[in-house]
């Protein structure tokens, strides 16, 4: 989970703090999908991962969306800091557990990692987080027709 207090952010899994930073040493924000068509569950799997230039924080269970959009927005914003990105299989150890030994492919476990090349996402944006209602009513109506 998630939390800020300006202008920390703490980062905490089953009550155990992982980790704690500045607002300003937030360099981007990846709003994540994982999906690969062919060997993939049938709906993509979504997470958050916070860049810190020298780790990752793999955030899984949707609670860095309310300050994202809320209270980090405008800052973010500003900075061009807030991107999507897609991903086929993830990295080792990034994947979560499952039968006590094996990890799948795509389901990202909640984590600090050490920062890495990602020449396994494919990324667009920058968005600005302000404009996310604007930005999905566009891409319903192109999906959708108007109206919806």
């Amino acid at each position: 989970m998630v939390d800020y207090k300006d202008p920390v952010i703490s980062f905490r899994v089953k009550g155990t703090l992982l980790a704690q930073a500045e607002l300003k040493q937030l360099q981007r924000v990846l709003c994540m999908t994982c999906f690969d068509p062919e060997t993939a569950p049938a709906e993509p799997t979504e997470f958050t991962l916070l860049d810190f230039g020298d780790r990752f924080w793999l955030v899984t269970d949707g609670s860095a969306d309310r300050w994202i959009f809320r209270d980090w927005a405008r800052d973010l914003g500003e900075r061009g800091a807030v991107f999507e990105g897609h991903a086929g299989a993830l990295p080792f150890s990034w994947r979560r557990r499952f039968l006590l030994f094996a990890r799948h492919l795509y389901f990202p476990k909640a984590c600090v990692v050490p920062a890495q090349p990602t020449p396994f996402l494919a990324l667009s944006g920058p968005y600005d987080p302000r404009d996310k209602g604007e930005r999905n009513r566009r891409e319903d109506e192109e999906r959708f027709g108007r109206g919806s």
